[in-house]
């Protein structure tokens, strides 16, 4: 496809999902869930490349080709879902250690993630689900290109890893944000996303939405964890997982439409 009829794809696609920047929140908004207390920050529309940004001969096979996606508007929770907002609405807290309710609530596996979504579901206060694997990446970069993690190149700056964190999840937000408000992206636990796990890009959609099959045997988390070297936690680095307790792993949420 030539240059000129990939950005007239590119603008047909956004006109088709009704993505019109005039009508959005402004990127950065905060909305708050009032059953739970879940801070979330619109990420606007928009396009960008998905996968690894470095020298193809350096970039793990996993996180190629690089690809085009256009993302329509979307809310994303702040930080990763914390022991406090996980029990408003559950009664047992799978967490290792049972610390403050500003920790991430971590051990989540996939299941318990969707458990925890279907009683948010139900307060009323609109749709909620775990992100597609394009949605946590375009929202990871916040428009940034050169980016080597979620919110700079300086890891320490921005994630709590192997080498800060003391062998323990940290309290959330406690590092810096990226350009979009969002914080410990990269570091703290990974994140479970929507979809099921393929090997490489091969096939990918256009836009935002999961890879998702009949059978997925694994799924795709995202961001590295409190236990992972600073190469775990680049913005393109991602993982297959199944749906076990692990105490790396916690949950961000989406939350859909525009207002």
């Amino acid at each position: 496809m030539s240059r000129h009829w990939a950005k007239f794809f590119a603008a047909f696609l956004l006109l088709a999902a009704g993505m019109a920047s005039a009508s959005e929140p402004t990127a950065g908004s905060v909305w708050t869930e009032p059953a739970t207390g879940i801070a979330f920050v619109w990420v606007p529309s928009g396009e960008f490349d998905m996968g690894c940004q470095a020298p193809a001969d350096h970039c793990p096979a996993t996180e190629l080709p690089v690809h085009h996606r256009i993302i329509a508007g979307f809310w994303l929770s702040r930080t990763e879902i914390t022991r406090g907002q996980w029990g408003r609405l559950m009664a047992d807290d799978p967490s290792t250690l049972k610390k403050s309710d500003a920790y991430p609530v971590d051990q989540t596996t996939w299941q318990l993630a969707n458990s925890y979504i279907a009683k948010l579901n139900k307060t009323g206060h609109g749709r909620f689900r775990l992100p597609s694997e394009a949605e946590w990446e375009y929202a990871c970069r916040a428009g940034s290109r050169s980016d080597l993690y979620c919110g700079g190149s300086d890891v320490g700056a921005i994630a709590w890893d192997i080498n800060n964190a003391k062998r323990s999840t940290q309290p959330v937000a406690q590092k810096a944000a990226n350009a979009f408000g969002l914080y410990d992206m990269s570091g703290n636990l990974w994140e479970w996303t929507e979809d099921c796990w393929s090997e490489n890009y091969e096939g990918a959609p256009a836009d935002g939405r999961a890879r998702v099959n009949d059978v997925c045997d694994a799924r795709v988390m995202r961001g590295g964890s409190w236990g992972s070297y600073p190469e775990q936690l680049r913005a393109s680095s991602r993982r297959s997982y199944d749906d076990v307790k692990c105490p790396f792993v916690g949950l961000r949420l989406v939350r859909d439409g525009g207002r």
